[in-house]
Formats: C-alpha cells, sequence, structure tokens
C-alpha cells in the first residue's frame, strides 16, 4: 500500500477506538451530544413561548425548568468523559441523572434526548467490557429505572391507569437506546476483537516468512 492509498484509506474499527480514547476527543464528541441534545430539549419552552402558552403552574419558572433540564444534560454527557476509565460507572450516571431530572421537574416529554445519552454510555461501555457485563449492567439500569418511574408516579397520587400507561411508554422509550447502545457496543468490540487477532495473525506470519529468508540466505 502505498502513502497516498494509506493516507485515502478510511479508519478501521481499531482506530476509531483509540481516536475516542484520547480526551480532546471525548470531549468534542460529548459537547456535540451536549448542543444536539439541547436543541431538541430547548425547543419545548420555545415552541410553547411562540404559541403563547398561559397557565404554567410549575413549582419553578418555564426559563428555571429549561435550565435545569439543560444542566441535567450537561452531567449527563459530562459522564462520557470518563467512560474510558470508568466505563460501568459512566452509564450508571447517565442513567441516575435521567431519573433525577424525571423525579424533580415532572417534565418527561422535555427530556427525550437524555435516554439516547444513556444509550451512547451504554454503548461505550458494551464497547470496553465482557459482553455478559454488558447485558447485566444494561438489565440493571433498565429495571432501576422502571422501578424509580413507578414510585414517582404513584407517588404522585395519579390513577393507576394513568401511572401503568406513563411507565410503560416511558420505560420502553428508555429501554429502546440502552438496548441499541449495548447491541452496538457488543458488535464493535467483537469487530475490534476479530481486527486486532488478524493483525496479529498476519504480523507472525511476516515474522516467520522473514525467518524462512534468512535460513534461506543462511
Amino acid at each position: 500500500m502505498t502513502p497516498q492509498d494509506r493516507a485515502e484509506a478510511p479508519p478501521t474499527t481499531d482506530e476509531l477506538t483509540r481516536i475516542l480514547a484520547r480526551p480532546s476527543a471525548m470531549a468534542i464528541f460529548a459537547a456535540i451530544i451536549f448542543l444536539a441534545g439541547g436543541m431538541q430539549v430547548a425547543s419545548e419552552p420555545f415552541v410553547a413561548l411562540l404559541q403563547g402558552a398561559t397557565g404554567w403552574d410549575h413549582q419553578y419558572s418555564l426559563g428555571m425548568v429549561t435550565a435545569l433540564a439543560l444542566g441535567g444534560l450537561a452531567l449527563q454527557c459530562a459522564c462520557l468523559l470518563i467512560s474510558q476509565r470508568f466505563p460501568v460507572l459512566a452509564a450508571a450516571g447517565a442513567a441516575a441523572c435521567y431519573l433525577g431530572i424525571v423525579v424533580w421537574l415532572a417534565v418527561p416529554n422535555w427530556l427525550t434526548p437524555m435516554p439516547f445519552v444513556v444509550g451512547i454510555a451504554v454503548f461505550l461501555m458494551a464497547a470496553h467490557r465482557r459482553p455478559l457485563v454488558s447485558v447485566v449492567v444494561s438489565a440493571v439500569i433498565i429495571a432501576a429505572t422502571a422501578v424509580g418511574l413507578v414510585a414517582w408516579a404513584l407517588s404522585t397520587g395519579a390513577p393507576f391507569a394513568v401511572v401503568s400507561g406513563f411507565v410503560l411508554e416511558t420505560t420502553l422509550s428508555f429501554a429502546a437506546p440502552v438496548v441499541g447502545g449495548a447491541a452496538l457496543g457488543v458488535w464493535w468490540s467483537r469487530r475490534v476483537e476479530r481486527l486486532r487477532r488478524a493483525r496479529d495473525e498476519l504480523a507472525a506470519a511476516a515474522r516467520q516468512q522473514e525467518e524462512h529468508v534468512r535460513r534461506a540466505r543462511a
């Protein structure tokens, strides 16, 4: 392969993993996720203001709720920064941020980007941990979030039918990106491992060939 071909070749799976392992690259990665999710979080109150919504009866002002929701999203994205060294803690922290903001602000419809951040954290975890560990941690995160949502919904005094419908919808919306992130992470880790094994075998074959050449010359 010529230097020009090597420069034009797309990055491999292993190279992409090494790129994300850099703190500066992960910081940019987390910042982009925050900006994308923050636009979606801020769109709800922005649209409400454009429509001239009235009757805001939340304990906090509209601006305060928006700021707190964005703060929770920022804290989630900050958890991604430790995903290389502490992937399980990063995934659990991102899930805890989501549940805490849902229970505190009681505006789950505003927080649709936050489960996807959890899914990304789970993906990064599954890419660095064994499949069994990733499956168990993902299941615990989903179960703990569901239990927390049930406890909070029941504490509001809403009818059981309303509580069950809310919990089912919210849990499924949360579980979908988490399961998807775990599956993608397991697939990614196996691709990386297969690539590394192929490179090791190729290097060993090259060394063996060089040894044969040296013996033939001798």
